[in-house]
């Protein structure tokens, strides 16, 4: 293999990266990936499983693909869980008590919802594209 292969190149980036517009916006769960450890970034030291779901929305990106917007959580059913509102919203109903203790959250992925996106402003005068909560799909159907 040549070792100059454009796809292994790297750059900063930047330039003609396009942002999902702030709002709400009609999504479909595209992927979730493998779950990881990470260490806690409040708790040095300790790990946590994470996982990020990546959402379609409709907009389309300057290439004509549609857009899409990442959200990271810890890997938990938990009341307290980041992961676990948004997982209702998706399914449009509440985890039942087996699911709290085993839910394959492969099952989520292809499953329409909305997404509210806000602009998070970088210090640079940039700003970063959040999804900021997940919500039940216009019309859903409790899966």
């Amino acid at each position: 293999m040549d070792n100059t292969d454009s796809e292994w190149t790297v750059s900063a980036g930047g330039g003609d990266f396009a942002h999902v517009d702030q709002g709400l916006h009609p999504a479909t769960v595209k992927k979730i990936s493998n779950p990881v450890e990470e260490e806690c970034r409040y708790n040095p030291g300790k790990m946590k499983r994470k996982v990020t779901f990546t959402y379609e929305v409709e907009s389309l990106a300057p290439n004509g693909e549609r857009m899409t917007i990442p959200r990271k959580y810890t890997l938990s059913t938990n009341q307290k869980s980041n992961m676990r509102p948004d997982v209702e919203s998706i399914l449009a109903r509440k985890l039942t008590a087996e699911e709290e203790q085993a839910f394959d959250i492969r099952n989520l992925i292809g499953r329409p919802c909305k997404v509210l996106v806000k602009h998070t402003p970088k210090d640079d005068g940039g700003f970063w594209s959040n999804v900021d909560s997940v919500l039940p799909a216009d019309n859903a159907q409790p899966f």
